[in-house]
């Protein structure tokens, strides 16, 4: 094998294990996008409306 030809195998291998680490973190981030997301739901149920009290003794 040339010394060009070795080159090109060896960057083919690393655009490879490139791509593939790319996969796993695009992977990655959609699960902790999905966390996040499940962690502010309570949150957003537990908002108060503005002018409304959250005690029920209030209404």
């Amino acid at each position: 094998m040339s010394d060009e030809s070795e080159g090109i195998g060896a960057s083919g291998d690393i655009i490879s294990a490139l791509s593939d680490r790319v996969s796993e973190l695009t992977k990655r981030v959609g699960s902790l996008e999905s966390e996040l997301d499940a962690a502010r739901k309570p949150r957003r149920a537990l908002r108060r409306t503005p002018g409304r009290s959250s005690d029920p003794r209030a209404r």
